[in-house]
Protein backbone atom coordinates (compact mmCIF):
# COMPACT_ATOMS: atom_id res chain seq x y z
CA UNK A 1 0.00 0.00 0.00
CA UNK A 2 1.24 3.41 -0.94
CA UNK A 3 0.25 6.87 0.25
CA UNK A 4 -0.65 9.70 -2.16
CA UNK A 5 1.77 8.57 -4.83
CA UNK A 6 4.77 6.29 -5.40
CA UNK A 7 7.30 9.03 -4.80
CA UNK A 8 6.15 10.07 -1.34
CA UNK A 9 8.13 7.78 0.94
CA UNK A 10 10.60 8.67 3.67
CA UNK A 11 13.96 6.99 2.95
CA UNK A 12 15.83 7.20 6.25
CA UNK A 13 17.93 4.64 8.14
CA UNK A 14 18.57 3.27 10.74
CA UNK A 15 15.24 4.45 12.14
CA UNK A 16 13.23 3.31 9.14
CA UNK A 17 12.82 -0.16 7.74
CA UNK A 18 12.98 -1.19 4.08
CA UNK A 19 10.09 -3.26 2.73
CA UNK A 20 8.96 -4.32 -0.71
CA UNK A 21 5.49 -3.78 -2.08
CA UNK A 22 4.86 -7.19 -3.66
CA UNK A 23 1.88 -6.01 -5.66
CA UNK A 24 3.64 -3.18 -7.46
CA UNK A 25 7.17 -4.58 -7.04
CA UNK A 26 8.27 -1.12 -5.92
CA UNK A 27 10.49 -0.52 -2.95
CA UNK A 28 9.02 1.38 -0.03
CA UNK A 29 10.88 2.85 2.90
CA UNK A 30 8.64 2.71 5.98
CA UNK A 31 8.71 3.71 9.60
CA UNK A 32 9.76 1.23 12.24
CA UNK A 33 6.74 0.85 14.51
CA UNK A 34 8.70 -0.13 17.61
CA UNK A 35 10.92 2.92 18.17
CA UNK A 36 8.42 5.52 17.00
CA UNK A 37 4.70 4.83 17.04
CA UNK A 38 4.80 2.34 19.92
CA UNK A 39 6.72 4.75 22.10
CA UNK A 40 4.41 7.59 21.10
CA UNK A 41 1.47 5.53 22.32
CA UNK A 42 3.37 4.72 25.50
CA UNK A 43 3.99 8.42 25.98
CA UNK A 44 0.28 9.06 25.57
CA UNK A 45 -0.49 6.51 28.28
CA UNK A 46 1.92 8.25 30.59
CA UNK A 47 0.28 11.60 29.87
CA UNK A 48 -3.11 10.25 30.83
CA UNK A 49 -1.76 9.60 34.32
CA UNK A 50 -1.26 13.33 34.77
CA UNK A 51 -5.00 13.97 34.40
CA UNK A 52 -6.77 16.21 31.92
CA UNK A 53 -6.11 19.42 33.83
CA UNK A 54 -2.37 18.89 33.94
CA UNK A 55 -2.23 17.95 30.27
CA UNK A 56 -3.94 21.19 29.37
CA UNK A 57 -2.00 23.51 31.67
CA UNK A 58 1.40 21.91 32.15
CA UNK A 59 3.73 22.13 29.12
CA UNK A 60 5.94 19.39 30.55
CA UNK A 61 3.06 16.91 30.21
CA UNK A 62 3.16 17.34 26.41
CA UNK A 63 6.91 17.30 25.90
CA UNK A 64 8.46 14.15 24.39
CA UNK A 65 9.85 13.03 27.75
CA UNK A 66 9.03 9.36 27.09
CA UNK A 67 11.09 9.33 23.89
CA UNK A 68 14.84 8.96 23.71
CA UNK A 69 16.80 11.47 21.65
CA UNK A 70 17.15 8.80 18.95
CA UNK A 71 13.39 8.27 18.86
CA UNK A 72 12.77 12.01 18.72
CA UNK A 73 15.19 12.23 15.81
CA UNK A 74 13.34 9.39 14.06
CA UNK A 75 10.04 11.24 14.34
CA UNK A 76 11.58 14.36 12.82
CA UNK A 77 13.31 12.41 10.05
CA UNK A 78 10.03 10.75 9.10
CA UNK A 79 8.48 14.13 8.22
CA UNK A 80 11.49 16.22 7.25
CA UNK A 81 10.88 16.06 3.48
CA UNK A 82 7.72 18.02 4.10
CA UNK A 83 8.61 20.07 7.19
CA UNK A 84 12.20 20.90 6.24
CA UNK A 85 13.51 23.49 3.84
CA UNK A 86 13.82 21.94 0.41
CA UNK A 87 17.33 21.51 -1.07
CA UNK A 88 18.12 24.06 -3.77
CA UNK A 89 18.30 21.41 -6.48
CA UNK A 90 15.08 19.64 -5.44
CA UNK A 91 11.50 20.22 -6.52
CA UNK A 92 8.15 19.05 -5.16
CA UNK A 93 8.39 16.04 -7.47
CA UNK A 94 12.06 15.18 -6.89
CA UNK A 95 12.43 15.79 -3.13
CA UNK A 96 12.11 12.03 -2.47
CA UNK A 97 15.16 11.15 -4.57
CA UNK A 98 17.98 9.33 -2.71
CA UNK A 99 20.45 11.99 -3.82
CA UNK A 100 18.90 14.36 -1.28
CA UNK A 101 19.04 11.93 1.66
CA UNK A 102 22.12 13.44 3.28
CA UNK A 103 20.90 17.00 2.89
CA UNK A 104 17.59 16.10 4.51
CA UNK A 105 19.45 14.42 7.36
CA UNK A 106 21.20 17.71 7.96
CA UNK A 107 17.85 19.50 7.81
CA UNK A 108 16.40 17.10 10.37
CA UNK A 109 19.32 17.68 12.74
CA UNK A 110 18.48 21.40 12.75
CA UNK A 111 15.07 20.71 14.30
CA UNK A 112 13.93 19.79 17.78
CA UNK A 113 10.72 18.04 18.84
CA UNK A 114 9.16 20.37 21.40
CA UNK A 115 5.69 18.90 22.00
CA UNK A 116 3.89 15.72 21.00
CA UNK A 117 0.42 14.29 21.54
CA UNK A 118 -1.00 11.03 20.16
CA UNK A 119 -4.78 10.96 19.77
CA UNK A 120 -5.64 7.25 19.65
CA UNK A 121 -9.31 7.98 18.97
CA UNK A 122 -8.60 9.99 15.82
CA UNK A 123 -5.48 8.02 14.93
CA UNK A 124 -3.55 11.29 14.66
CA UNK A 125 -0.27 12.44 16.15
CA UNK A 126 0.30 16.14 16.77
CA UNK A 127 3.79 17.60 16.79
CA UNK A 128 5.43 20.94 17.39
CA UNK A 129 8.93 21.11 15.96
CA UNK A 130 11.23 24.13 15.90
CA UNK A 131 14.49 25.30 14.37
CA UNK A 132 16.73 28.35 14.40
CA UNK A 133 15.60 31.15 12.11
CA UNK A 134 17.89 32.78 9.57
CA UNK A 135 18.39 35.92 11.58
CA UNK A 136 21.12 38.16 12.94
CA UNK A 137 19.52 37.70 16.34
CA UNK A 138 18.80 34.49 18.23
CA UNK A 139 15.34 33.56 16.99
CA UNK A 140 13.48 30.31 16.45
CA UNK A 141 10.53 29.23 14.29
CA UNK A 142 8.01 26.49 15.14
CA UNK A 143 5.71 24.40 12.96
CA UNK A 144 2.52 22.72 14.17
CA UNK A 145 1.95 19.39 12.42
CA UNK A 146 -0.80 16.75 12.28
CA UNK A 147 0.32 13.37 10.91
CA UNK A 148 -1.08 9.85 10.70
CA UNK A 149 0.47 6.51 9.75
CA UNK A 150 -1.21 3.56 8.09
CA UNK A 151 -0.95 -0.11 9.05
CA UNK A 152 2.31 -0.39 7.11
CA UNK A 153 3.74 2.53 9.13
CA UNK A 154 3.81 4.83 6.12
CA UNK A 155 2.71 8.44 6.39
CA UNK A 156 -0.94 8.39 5.39
CA UNK A 157 -1.83 12.03 5.96
CA UNK A 158 0.19 15.12 6.72
CA UNK A 159 -0.85 18.67 7.45
CA UNK A 160 0.98 21.70 8.77
CA UNK A 161 -1.57 23.76 10.68
CA UNK A 162 0.69 26.72 11.28
CA UNK A 163 4.15 28.15 11.17
CA UNK A 164 5.10 30.86 13.63
CA UNK A 165 6.97 34.07 13.22
CA UNK A 166 10.61 33.99 14.27
CA UNK A 167 10.89 34.91 17.94
CA UNK A 168 13.14 34.50 20.96
CA UNK A 169 13.15 30.98 22.43
CA UNK A 170 11.28 31.78 25.68
CA UNK A 171 8.53 33.60 23.79
CA UNK A 172 8.29 30.81 21.22
CA UNK A 173 8.05 28.17 23.93
CA UNK A 174 5.11 29.98 25.53
CA UNK A 175 3.27 30.87 22.35
CA UNK A 176 4.12 27.58 20.67
CA UNK A 177 2.58 25.63 23.56
CA UNK A 178 -0.56 27.75 23.39
CA UNK A 179 -0.94 27.17 19.65
CA UNK A 180 -0.10 23.48 20.01
CA UNK A 181 -2.89 22.95 22.55
CA UNK A 182 -5.37 24.71 20.29
CA UNK A 183 -4.25 22.64 17.30
CA UNK A 184 -4.54 19.26 19.01
CA UNK A 185 -7.95 20.20 20.38
CA UNK A 186 -9.19 21.17 16.91
CA UNK A 187 -9.73 24.80 17.88
CA UNK A 188 -9.88 27.71 15.46
CA UNK A 189 -6.43 29.21 14.93
CA UNK A 190 -7.53 32.10 12.73
CA UNK A 191 -7.54 34.66 15.59
CA UNK A 192 -3.75 34.17 15.67
CA UNK A 193 -3.21 34.72 11.94
CA UNK A 194 -1.20 37.89 11.16
CA UNK A 195 -4.21 39.74 9.80
CA UNK A 196 -6.15 39.08 13.02
CA UNK A 197 -3.62 39.12 15.86
CA UNK A 198 -2.93 42.84 15.90
CA UNK A 199 0.47 43.87 17.23
CA UNK A 200 1.01 40.48 18.87
CA UNK A 201 2.87 38.05 16.60
CA UNK A 202 1.90 34.39 16.63
CA UNK A 203 1.37 32.73 13.24
CA UNK A 204 3.06 33.80 10.01
CA UNK A 205 1.50 31.07 7.83
CA UNK A 206 -1.27 30.45 6.95
CA UNK A 207 -2.48 33.94 6.16
CA UNK A 208 -4.62 35.68 3.57
CA UNK A 209 -2.06 34.90 0.85
CA UNK A 210 -0.57 31.55 1.86
CA UNK A 211 -2.28 28.20 2.54
CA UNK A 212 -1.13 24.62 3.15
CA UNK A 213 -1.89 22.17 0.34
CA UNK A 214 -2.41 18.73 1.91
CA UNK A 215 -2.14 17.00 -1.47
CA UNK A 216 1.32 18.33 -2.33
CA UNK A 217 2.17 18.64 1.38
CA UNK A 218 3.58 22.10 0.91
CA UNK A 219 2.73 25.75 1.54
CA UNK A 220 1.49 27.63 -1.51
CA UNK A 221 0.60 31.18 -2.39
CA UNK A 222 -2.96 31.85 -3.48
CA UNK A 223 -2.23 35.26 -4.99
CA UNK A 224 0.20 34.15 -7.70
CA UNK A 225 0.16 31.85 -10.70
CA UNK A 226 1.70 29.35 -10.82
CA UNK A 227 1.50 28.73 -7.08
CA UNK A 228 4.82 29.08 -5.32
CA UNK A 229 5.89 26.32 -2.88
CA UNK A 230 6.64 27.19 0.69
CA UNK A 231 10.40 26.70 0.44
CA UNK A 232 10.62 29.78 -1.81
CA UNK A 233 9.06 31.86 0.93
CA UNK A 234 11.39 30.44 3.57
CA UNK A 235 14.51 31.30 1.63
CA UNK A 236 14.18 34.87 2.80
CA UNK A 237 14.48 33.88 6.49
Amino acid sequence: MQFLDDKQSTPFKPFLLQTVNKKSNKELITLNLSPILLFILMALSALIAFGCDNKEENPEALRPLELTLEEQAAVIESIIRYAGRMPAAATINTRYAPEFDEEYRLRAAEHTLDFIFADTVKGKTYLLISRDARSLHARRIATGIEVSYNEYNEIESYKEHFRTWAMAAPELDEKGFKLFKLMKNGADLSPYYPENSGSEEYIEFPNSSVIFNTKSRSWERIDAHPLLPYYELRDRL
